[in-house]
């Protein structure tokens, strides 16, 4: 009898997200959802944005005449977040102006900082500025256009800002001690305890999920295979710029797992311009603390960031690569259980977290035309 109310248990949990028979897509609606699901709270995507552009006093600009450029930039961040280097430049002039040498394109003004100025490292008139949570930062350029155009001609004048960026977020994952759920399911109870994602500000973003909570755990000392649960996690940018990374395949991989180690190389902290073999990294930790929850390989424990490894190593090299599809990449999956299956008296919650270190651009165009002299 005892075995009998053990399947019918195991087979509540297996029917409970959604309801559904796993391969089959059959909805099975008679059966009671016992588990409550996942609460997601996600924070603001995109934090340092490009307000506005404006040509002064107008787009329109005669050969060897001159305008002024004005980006207004805004940092979004909560309050209580701390300081951000952002550089904002101008990147694209049509060679209408001579950005390059600096004779159509000069800095006048960028705030908290010195003019913007012509930087073969970045290709951009940029300056570096350290913006705080809700500060608005303006910078100005002066354009003259070049002499010899001799035809009314439109060019989309680009501005960019970039800066280098920590994304957090943490889930939680709840065990049940198997006798306990056995206990509460005969008494007609539920669990009480809910899965909560927190996804903290920034456009791109670490996701962790586990799946099919809580995660029934037998607590019999010396037992074989206590239970296990899947944990998957993904990467998506949700801001409305674009992530800066190696394509992968690239030589050295394009991801790195230790965000403290990079950063006294760059790119994450410090000014820029910044060194161009650290530039298109990024850097990726999952963990839990203490390692209390634990990764499975070939019925070995091992810690999650381990098993985060093995997934994004290119075969048979050291080299790292985070793959995306469009904006988010795929979804991978670790099994995952307890340290210590005795700790689990009766339901325990622990919180795994997520780290993302990156460098992202946010881009904006402004049409500016330029006509011929006026010859008498």
């Amino acid at each position: 009898m005892r075995k009998i109310f053990t399947s019918l248990v195991l087979l509540l949990v297996l029917f409970s997200s959604g309801c559904t028979v796993p391969f089959l897509d059959i909805e099975i609606p008679f059966l009671p959802d016992i588990f409550p699901g996942t609460e997601i709270r996600e924070e603001r995507h995109d934090v340092v944005s490009i307000e506005s552009i404006q040509a002064i006093p107008t787009t329109t600009v005669r050969a060897g005449q001159s305008i002024r450029l004005r980006a207004i930039v805004k940092n979004l961040q909560k309050p209580e977040y701390g300081k951000t280097p952002v550089t904002i430049g101008l990147y694209n002039d049509c060679g209408l102006f001579g950005m390059e040498n600096e004779r159509g394109v000069k800095g006048e003004f960028c705030s908290g900082a010195n003019p913007p100025s012509y930087k073969q490292s970045t290709g951009m008139v940029d300056c570096t500025t350290t913006m705080y949570p809700q500060s608005t930062v303006v910078v100005e350029w002066k354009l003259t256009a070049k002499d010899n155009v001799n035809v009314e001609t439109q060019c989309k004048i680009g501005i960019l800002a970039r800066y280098n960026y920590n994304t957090y977020s943490t889930s939680s994952v709840t065990f049940v001690n198997k006798e306990e759920l056995e206990r509460l399911v005969s008494e007609g109870k539920s669990l009480s305890e809910k899965g909560i994602a927190t996804i903290g500000e920034g456009p791109v973003k670490p996701y962790v999920e586990v799946l099919n909570q809580p995660i029934i755990i037998d607590a019999t000392p010396g037992v074989q295979d206590p239970g296990s649960g899947i944990m998957s996690f993904w990467i998506e940018n949700k801001g409305g710029g674009i992530l800066e990374i190696a394509e992968s395949g690239a030589t050295g991989g394009n991801a790195v797992f230790d965000c403290d180690k990079l950063n006294t190389a760059t790119p994450f902290t410090g000014s820029m311009p910044i060194n161009p073999a650290a530039f298109n990294k990024v850097c990726l930790e999952i963990e839990n603390a203490d390692n209390k929850v634990m990764a499975i390989k070939d019925g070995q424990s091992i810690i999650i960031q381990d098993c985060i490894k093995e997934h994004l190593q290119t075969k048979n090299t050291n080299e790292y690569s985070i793959s995306f599809i469009q904006k988010s990449t795929p979804k991978y999956l670790c099994s995952i259980t307890v340290d210590d299956p005795t700790r689990i008296k009766q339901e325990k919650t622990y919180q795994i977290t997520a780290k993302i270190g990156y460098s992202y651009k946010f881009t904006k165009e402004i049409m500016v035309t330029i006509k011929p002299k006026i010859r008498l």
